[in-house]
């Protein structure tokens, strides 16, 4: 049996067809190192191959067992507990809206519940979508998808989006949460970065320069808290990605750049700014700091909000509501952004923390899935996804216990809005594909010339 009949014969049994294309690669790699050394010991070319091809043993035993460890496997319990959440948050959100009057838990615009539902149901369908689809092909075209949003959405955004109370909120008419939907660029900044990998200063320069783009875009909303948020976020990545030796560069050195520009020169802008070296910065400004920095001294009425909402959260029992809720006016208008605290109060401090641990649960259990993985994209795209998510689960949990001052925040699965939860769900999407596909050896390279590579670790133990 020569080598292509034998990589046909054992492709042949391996059900999964995204595989097959690693194994074989792998496979032919394996045969072309043992054919070098029948060579070594005098054979002929074709004598050689022959041997080497034996040595592979009986292609069909070899190809079952193949096909029985790079078997997509499908996380059908961590799916099941993202549908428990989403369901539990869509139930809470409308007893709340039933149950106190004054603060709005749902949107009050749209097609009411009905809506609600057919977008929850298209969130759980594009989840699934996302995950059936192979991540790795985000991978490969991450670059072009990078530079291709920020086309699309740079004028949309600056120039022709829809403005609501000041700010741009979606793109060309079209309204959705623009500050969300830029989170997206985590995963695949992520596999920009694999993709670069075994670059020097310049390719490290070329990504560090890639971060600006979505923060122009923040820039342009405007929202200057989102754009530091993410922009750190993406500096995260990078950082993650030299400390693993993916450049050929000097690792302490470029931290050390990263650190000085992402943190000491705006540090230093902003000292000289503070003492009026660009000229006095507006009042507006100043006081907007200092209530920041100070809320008790300098605005007492943030520190009244967050006394208000630490009372809220802990006026519940641990079982059912703790009778009247404390008013504060500072809470009326969206509870979307403070549902933790209304449910301590109202349902028991017991459901609120379950809710925390479980949804706690799920983002680090899919950061230990993206964590073990041996696909470096996968591990990549996969870190970038629970940092968006995790981030935004943090930050709300302390806003909603009184630790930091109020603001609208976002929280997957409790909070509303249509783009948030597609957004989520996208998110998910992805981690649960790299769990699926976690024992698939898939092609996540595309080098020029057009023809598709795979680098990675094969798990074939079938020789005999």
């Amino acid at each position: 049996m020569n080598r292509r009949e034998y990589l046909k014969t054992i492709t042949e049994q391996i059900r999964c067809e995204k595989a097959r294309e690693g194994i074989a690669k792998e496979l032919n790699g394996h045969i072309e190192d043992q054919k070098e050394t029948f060579l070594k010991e005098g054979m002929t070319e074709t004598e050689a191959e022959e041997a080497a091809v034996r040595e592979m043993g009986d292609p069909v035993a070899a190809g079952v067992e193949l096909d029985r460890i790079h078997r997509p496997k499908m996380p059908w319990g961590l799916i099941a507990l993202i549908g428990i959440l989403h369901a539990a948050g869509f139930f809470l959100r409308h007893l709340l809206d039933a149950r106190i009057e004054g603060v709005v838990f749902v949107s009050s615009g749209g097609s009411g519940i009905l809506g609600e539902i057919v977008f929850l149901l298209a969130g759980l369908a594009l989840m699934i979508g996302v995950c059936y689809l192979d991540y790795s092909r985000i991978g490969r075209y991450a670059k072009g998808i990078w530079w291709g949003a920020f086309v699309v959405l740079f004028p949309g955004v600056w120039f022709f989006g829809p403005v609501i109370n000041g700010a741009s909120w979606g793109a060309y008419g079209i309204v959705f949460n623009l500050q969300l939907v830029l989170f997206l660029a985590l995963p695949i900044y992520g596999a920009i970065l694999f993709q670069s990998r075994g670059g020097g200063y310049r390719t490290v320069a070329g990504n560090l320069f890639l971060i600006s783009l979505p923060v122009l875009l923040c820039l342009g909303i405007p929202s200057a808290g989102n754009a530091i948020f993410l922009g750190g976020l993406l500096v995260v990545l990078m950082c993650l990605a030299l400390w693993k030796g993916w450049y050929r560069v000097n690792r302490a050195g470029t931290f050390l750049a990263i650190l000085g520009i992402f943190v000491g020169l705006p540090a230093l802008l902003a000292v000289l700014w503070w003492k009026g070296a660009f000229g006095l910065p507006p009042l507006y400004q100043i006081e907007r700091l200092r209530a920041i920095f100070r809320p008790s001294v300098y605005a007492p009425e943030i520190a009244d909000w967050m006394e208000g909402l630490r009372r809220i959260f802990l006026s519940g029992k641990w079982i059912g509501s703790g009778g009247e809720l404390p008013q504060d006016s500072y809470l009326a208008g969206d509870g979307s952004s403070y549902m933790l605290a209304y449910i301590a109060a109202s349902f028991g401090l017991l459901l609120a923390l379950v809710l925390t641990g479980l949804i706690g649960y799920l983002f680090f259990r899919l950061l230990l899935v993206s964590l073990k993985q041996s696909n470096q994209l996968g591990r990549m795209m996969g870190i970038g996804c629970t940092l968006a998510l995790a981030a935004w689960f943090g930050i709300y949990v302390l806003v909603n216990t009184g630790l930091l001052p109020r603001g609208s925040v976002y929280c997957p699965f409790l909070s509303f809005g249509n783009t948030g939860m597609l957004v989520t769900d996208v998110l998910l999407g992805i981690l649960l594909g790299i769990y699926r596909y976690q024992n698939v050896p898939l092609v996540t390279t595309r080098p020029a010339g057009g023809k598709n590579v795979w680098r990675g670790r094969f798990l074939w133990q079938g020789r005999s």
